[in-house]
């Protein structure tokens, strides 16, 4: 079984001051909430001179982006339409730096960049063109208190609409 996470400090002094006062490793193990073989690690580490915390800061895989070429990411998306994280990947290794697209996305996740897909929208045809053209023209003079009526009506509308709705799926009905 691998390791899980380093002791903290606090842990390792109480694990030292217990072992001078001659406990075994298994009760000292238990008043700190460690293994005993945890115990017998620093145990071994304190009598060789070893430092108890050799892994601090150095845990896990070492990584094979720099800072530099995150920002030469950032700077891609930045300047790409809409990218995928293929072409992205495709863009840093002309860098020189071998990723796969899964090391793409979590840099861009590090660097706070959201993953969104793009809406679906259905196109405008020429008829729904002419007609939000008609309305432009025909409202095009309205002042604010025009405006302000037509927000108050829709938002009526809306909520009255909603209302009704429910009542039909409480009760059952459906269209």
């Amino acid at each position: 079984m691998g390791k899980n996470k380093d002791l903290s400090n606090e842990k390792i002094a109480q694990v030292e001051i217990l072992i001078k006062e001659n406990l075994s490793m298994r009760q000292i193990g238990q008043r700190v909430g460690i293994s005993h073989m945890s115990v017998k690690n620093i145990k071994d580490k304190l009598e060789t001179g070893q430092p108890t915390s050799s892994r601090i800061g150095h845990c896990g895989r070492k990584r094979t982006t720099t800072t530099a070429n995150d920002r030469y990411l950032l700077r891609s998306v930045k300047k790409m339409v809409r990218p995928t994280a293929s072409e992205l990947k495709r863009e840093w290794e002309s860098t020189g730096v071998a990723v796969s697209v899964s090391t793409v996305k979590r840099s861009l996740s590090e660097l706070g960049c959201k993953n969104r897909a793009v809406r679906k929208v259905p196109l405008l045809t020429q008829a729904m063109k002419r007609k939000r053209l008609d309305f432009a023209r025909k409202h095009a003079n309205w002042t604010v208190d025009d405006w302000k009526k037509v927000n108050k009506q829709f938002f009526i509308f809306f909520f009255t609409y909603t209302l009704f709705f429910l009542n039909f799926i409480i009760l059952g009905y459906f269209f």
